[in-house]
């Protein structure tokens, strides 16, 4: 021994082992976690590609029905295709980008 009771190397030893357990299970639990979220981002980017998907096809009928179709039902899908464009504008990926935005500084807002 190099100085170090038995009591000290049973304390060494058992930190040693929490470490190990500690990032092992650590670890397992950040994949588990980032697994999900890779699944809930993959299940919500299928679905509004597919919500983008119905939108355009409903845009194409208010065009192909624009010359035929009564004015009520005319109405209706160009407001369902305006709501297509006002849905791609908010998308999550375009508020992110607008979110990381650098703020003006305040001696930059002063000066407007």
């Amino acid at each position: 021994t190099s100085g170090m009771s038995q009591q000290e190397m049973l304390d060494a030893q058992k930190t040693e082992q929490f470490l190990e357990l500690y990032e092992k299970h650590r670890h397992q639990d950040q994949i588990d976690f980032y697994t999900r979220r890779v699944k809930e981002y993959t299940n919500a980017q299928n679905q509004s590609i597919w919500f983008s998907i119905c939108l355009v096809f409903i845009t194409a009928l208010a065009g192909a029905f624009e010359g035929i179709a009564p004015v009520w039902l005319r109405m209706a899908l160009l407001l369902i295709a305006t709501s297509c464009g006002r849905s791609q504008r908010t998308s999550p990926r375009a508020r992110r980008s607008r979110r990381f935005r650098p703020r003006p500084r305040r001696s930059d807002r002063s000066r407007s």
